[in-house]
């Protein structure tokens, strides 16, 4: 994350912590950083934050007790990132690992410290934010090519995971579709 300070004097030691506070490994690094962006626009400064939640490298797989052995987490992930654009259910994620849908929730969360579900949102998300980097589609066409129902859809749940809306992340990173 980078701050830049507006003309407030006072920003100086917030923005110390802020810094401060990006080093600190939270269980969901997404939502502290996204917390982090949302305190920091509230205190006056502008803030360019690589807030791409799951664009984060995945953490090292390791087996754990009642987790996912790691050739099966990185399957699963291949399958993911080649299916974002169309409809993952965990019953399809629990067949490819060969696990009941019960028992593959739980060792998904074990294994990447969220649920299947918000993992691939995650997914969707950083691909929304390459695209949407790329400048060279409209917001309704990235929420159709990364899988989410509409671009409605796509803002809430980029909203939600990174604090901004896409058209804002877009407008931030000075590109502008013409």
């Amino acid at each position: 994350m980078t701050f830049q300070t507006s003309t407030q004097p006072a920003a100086a030691p917030l923005q110390a912590l802020l810094a401060e506070a990006q080093h600190i490994p939270p269980a969901a690094l997404h939502e502290a950083r996204a917390a982090i962006a949302r305190l920091a626009q509230m205190a006056g400064l502008d803030v360019l934050a690589p807030v791409e939640p799951a664009l984060l490298p995945p953490k090292t797989i390791e087996t754990e007790i009642g987790g996912l052995p790691v050739w099966k987490a990185r399957r699963l992930q291949a399958h993911i990132d080649a299916n974002l654009d169309a409809v993952i259910c965990n019953t399809e994620l629990a067949r490819l690992t060969n696990l009941s849908v019960s028992y593959f929730g739980r060792a998904f969360r074990k294994t990447f410290g969220q649920s299947a579900h918000a993992y691939v949102m995650g997914r969707r998300v950083a691909l929304a934010q390459n695209l949407i980097g790329q400048a060279e589609q409209s917001l309704a066409d990235i929420a159709l090519t990364c899988g989410f129902a509409d671009q409605a859809h796509m803002t809430r749940v980029f909203g939600k995971l990174t604090g901004v809306t896409p058209h804002r992340w877009r407008r931030m990173r000075g590109q502008v579709l013409q």
